[in-house]
């Protein structure tokens, strides 16, 4: 029988996505969910703060019984964040747990500590809020010290607003905790503040702990940190991961690896969507024997009708082609190095058109700035921005889909392309290699599906686009090849069982099947 004890069978943990954001790992939650109509879902959306517009972008099916939004960067008001005078006891001993957290002595004493300040915390959480947490003496004493023990050798004002924009969001999910529904299994898609707050449900309701990784949550978190302009650094220059970069950049790294090494510690069951992306989670703290790969997957027959429409509108074809970007517009994707590649092979092939599909709100001045490239670049009469689009109207039209990120998981944009037998080209980022060259013997035989270039490359992606598009023949052969791998390694009901048997099977037997 259900365990009537808990709220639901399962709560996800997500992390500015599903169901107010578009992209590929929503439309996988929302694949996940509507699956699996036995498991009664809880949501838990982490968002930004109280002061943003969110729509739903996806229509919540009704085996989801519990949605609640905890925001990571509420401030509180104003008169919460009044002085308080002296750190009353309770707060005290929380201070001792973050001393020993701060100074400890490697990731599992440190670990201890951690869940130590959240316990302390919760236990007297109506006592706190982030404004009492940097106004009491304490802390200030505190923060001077970790200064001087990261070597005090950069601005103070910034390591002290560094200090409180980073516990700000560890406050809000402590203070939101109340809000989160009792599960059997909690199921984090990413490590950082979902992971964590995923983590400790699982601890504290003696939970399964599910994570599921689509791209590396700490590698993007350390890309971003790199070139973050709002985080001091006094040589102002951008490096890859935490090499030469500035002390406070280092911190904010230091900071979102032990995030991901406290999940990766408390997970039962880590899944990811490729091979690539083990090593990553092995080299971050995860334990290999935790680990499963579980690529995504769609049903191709959906997909037959396009298929026919771009193989007939092919036929016969000789002059103009149609390339086609599906993803947001957004640093990450890389639409820049999209531009500069778009105006190389427009001087080359001549009647060539570029789509771009997707939205642009998260990241407004990024988008700008896109557009002011494609105006220095005269990229008008070949590059559209077309907002969102319903893809199966968007996908006829197209003769190749390129990808310019410099950091992606696991792409169900190509397995669309490839089962309406349009070919690739792509960075050489997450499960893309494997997905256009195939990752096994077998799946290479198939043969290649496209192209993959570096990142931030322009000049190659310029090239293996003409590559792609040189023929007919060309097309139709690379096409072909990648709705034969789609069709053999990539169905969705395939994938959805496995997920299914991790719930049911290993993780809720008393669960009604």
């Amino acid at each position: 029988m259900r365990d009537i004890t808990n709220d639901v069978d399962v709560c996800l943990v997500l992390e500015a996505t599903y169901p107010y954001v578009s992209g590929g790992v929503s439309v996988w939650v929302d694949q996940l969910i509507k699956a699996m109509p036995e498991v009664q879902f809880g949501i838990v959306y982490l968002g930004g703060n109280s002061s943003e517009k969110r729509e739903r972008r996806f229509d919540v099916p009704g085996n989801v019984t519990v949605l609640e939004e905890i925001n990571l960067f509420d401030f509180g008001t104003d008169r919460q964040q009044e002085n308080v005078g002296p750190a009353s006891e309770s707060r005290r001993a929380v201070y001792l747990a973050i001393h020993d957290f701060y100074f400890g002595d490697g990731p599992y004493a440190k670990l201890g500590s951690f869940w130590r300040i959240f316990d302390r915390i919760l236990a007297n959480v109506d006592e706190w809020d982030h404004g009492v947490f940097m106004k009491d003496l304490e802390i200030w004493e505190l923060t001077e010290k970790a200064y001087n023990h990261a070597g005090g050798d950069t601005s103070f004002v910034d390591f002290f607003w560094m200090t409180r924009t980073m516990h700000m969001p560890l406050m809000n999910l402590l203070k939101g905790f109340s809000r989160i529904p009792k599960a059997s299994v909690y199921h984090s898609i990413c490590t950082g503040y979902a992971g964590i707050i995923a983590s400790y449900a699982a601890q504290k309701h003696q939970s399964t702990l599910v994570l599921s990784e689509h791209g590396i949550y700490t590698k993007e978190r350390i890309v971003e940190i790199s070139r973050a302009s709002w985080i001091f650094d006094e040589r102002k220059r951008e490096f890859d991961y935490d090499v030469g970069a500035g002390k406070l950049k280092q911190i904010w790294t230091e900071f979102f690896k032990f995030l991901s090494f406290i999940t990766y510690q408390s997970a039962d069951y880590i899944t990811t969507l490729y091979n690539g992306n083990v090593r990553t989670q092995v080299a971050f703290g995860a334990d290999q024997a935790k680990i499963s790969v579980i690529p995504n997957g769609i049903d191709p027959s959906r997909f037959s009708k396009i298929r026919n429409q771009v193989h007939d509108r092919w036929k016969g074809m000789s002059r103009g082609r149609t390339v086609g970007f599906i993803g947001r517009i957004v640093p990450i994707k890389d639409i820049k190095t999209l531009l500069r590649a778009a105006r190389i092979a427009a001087d080359e092939i001549g009647d060539i058109e570029f789509l771009l599909a997707g939205p642009y709100q998260e990241t407004p001045d990024y988008y700008n700035e896109c557009l002011e490239m494609m105006d220095l670049l005269n990229l008008h009469d070949n590059v559209k921005f077309l907002g969102m689009q319903n893809i199966m109207q968007l996908l006829p039209k197209l003769d190749c889909i390129v990808l310019t990120s410099v950091s992606e998981g696991f792409p169900l944009v190509l397995l669309e392309a490839f089962a309406s037998g349009i070919p690739a080209v792509t960075t050489d980022v997450g499960a893309c290699r494997e997905i256009i060259y195939g990752k096994t013997e077998e799946d290479r035989m198939i043969g290649a599906a496209g192209a993959v270039t570096s990142i931030m490359s322009p000049d190659e992606t310029a090239s293996a686009i003409v590559s792609v598009l040189s023929s007919v023949d060309n097309m139709w052969k690379l096409g072909e090849a990648g709705f034969k791998r789609t069709e053999k390694f990539y169905i969705f009901r395939d994938v959805m069982d496995r997920y299914r048997a991790l719930y049911e099977d290993e993780l809720i037997p008393e669960m009604v099947k």
